[in-house]
């Protein structure tokens, strides 16, 4: 299965992040995914690189926990506007009954001001009908994405049960250098132990 980082909206590069914490600007950075990312291969262990799952895990629950915020942020953004379509929908109508006898009108039908009119007018109207959408697929998207980190984080629990006991010196030379969770190891990028 393949994931599009953000279902129905154009990627946004997260390499950097910025958040103020405590009136403190601090900026997050993180290589980013490639365009499509394999589930399946990211949820799979590799047992023939089990050193090489360990090292990589914490930096893979790091870029989706990023993706899950911007995908939750996302999806408020698409709530926030769908609920200001709604209201302005509303002021309107509410302000052409005001004047017109307590009756608005809807693809020339005259209709009595009503909470239950209101309602209804909502889900004729395209702003209202599009914004409704919009939140749909945001809300997926982040649904998506929480179903992938809490995934990835029993993988990650899973790795810490089946190496309980090793020393890292037992497994460092048995790293196998290519790419594994969509982080790329080489030989020259290993530390060794006495140089940490």
């Amino acid at each position: 299965m393949l994931l599009a980082p953000i279902i129905g909206k154009p990627y946004i590069n997260m390499s950097k992040v910025n958040i103020n914490v405590g009136g403190k600007k601090i900026t997050l950075t993180t290589k980013d995914f490639d365009e499509n990312i394999d589930v399946d291969d990211l949820l799979s262990i590799h047992y023939e690189n089990i050193p090489g799952e360990v090292i990589t895990i914490a930096v893979l629950l790091n870029r989706i926990g990023l993706l899950k915020a911007q995908a939750e942020g996302e999806a408020k953004k698409a709530k926030l506007n769908s609920e200001i379509a709604e209201a302005k929908l509303k002021k309107s109508l509410r302000r052409e009954a005001s004047i017109n006898g307590n009756y608005f009108t809807i693809d020339g039908q005259r209709i009595k001001l009503s909470e239950k009119s209101l309602e209804e007018s909502m889900y004729l109207d395209p702003l209202c009908q599009q914004a409704a959408e919009d939140r749909i697929i945001a809300e997926t998207n982040h649904e998506t994405v929480s179903v992938l980190y809490w995934s990835l984080s029993e993988k990650s629990k899973k790795l810490d049960n089946m190496i309980r006991g090793t020393k890292p010196e037992d497994f460092i030379e048995s790293i196998i250098e290519g790419k594994i969770n969509d982080i790329y190891i080489s030989a020259n990028t290993r530390i060794p132990i006495t140089e940490r």
